[in-house]
C-alpha cells in the first residue's frame, strides 16, 4: 500500500469514528449571552499523533448520569481547532463525559494493520455563576492513563467540587425509570 492510500484509509477510519460518535448524541446549544452563565472551554488534550497515528476527542455534557441526558459538546480532531467554548446555566449539577480514540496503523506482512486505544472520564461538578472553566482531558497515544481536569481559568486552579465518576459510561435509563422521571 503506497503513503497516500495509507493517509487516506487513517482520514477515512478517523472520519468513520468521530461520526459514529456523534451520530445519536444531540448537541448543546450555548445559553443566550443576555442568560446568567458559566462558560465551560474545552480543550484537546491528546498527543503523540502523526503520519501513520491519528485521534479523536469527544466531550459531552448532560444533567445527570443517564445516557438520554447526554448532549455533544465538543469534538476534536488531528485538522480540528485546539478548543471550544459553551455558556452553561450556572448552579446546576453538570455531569461531563469525555472520549478519546487513537487509531494507530502499521505496514507488516499482512498488509496495513490498525488498533485502537481509548480513554474514557466521566465528572460530576457544579459550575458557579460569571465563572470560566476550562475542560481538558489529558492523554499521550499507546499510554493507557488519561485524566479529566477541571481548571478555573481565572486562578488556574482544579476545581474543589468535582466528583469523580467510578464508570465513565452513561447509563442507560430503563423504561420505569422514564416513567417516574418525566
Amino acid at each position: 500500500m503506497t503513503m497516500k492510500k495509507l493517509e487516506r484509509f487513517a482520514l477515512i477510519a478517523m472520519a468513520a469514528l468521530g461520526a459514529a460518535a456523534c451520530a445519536s448524541v444531540p448537541t448543546y446549544v450555548s445559553l443566550d449571552p443576555s442568560l446568567p452563565r458559566a462558560q465551560l472551554t474545552f480543550h484537546k488534550g491528546y498527543e503523540g499523533t502523526g503520519l501513520f497515528s491519528s485521534a479523536v476527542q469527544n466531550y459531552a455534557l448532560g444533567a445527570d448520569e443517564y445516557c438520554d441526558s447526554a448532549k455533544h459538546a465538543a469534538l476534536f480532531k488531528n485538522v480540528s481547532g485546539t478548543e471550544s467554548a459553551l455558556r452553561v446555566t450556572p448552579d446546576v449539577r453538570t455531569v461531563v463525559w469525555a472520549f478519546t480514540t487513537y487509531l494507530n496503523s502499521t505496514i507488516g506482512a499482512g498488509g496495513v494493520l490498525g488498533r485502537y486505544d481509548d480513554c474514557r472520564n466521566a465528572v460530576i461538578f457544579t459550575p458557579a455563576r460569571n465563572r470560566n472553566y476550562d475542560i481538558r482531558q489529558a492523554s499521550t497515544n499507546g499510554d493507557a492513563q488519561c485524566s479529566l481536569v477541571i481548571t478555573d481559568a481565572a486562578t488556574g486552579a482544579a476545581v474543589r467540587n468535582v466528583e469523580v465518576r467510578a464508570s465513565p459510561d452513561c447509563i442507560p435509563r430503563t423504561k420505569a425509570a422514564r416513567g417516574s422521571n418525566r
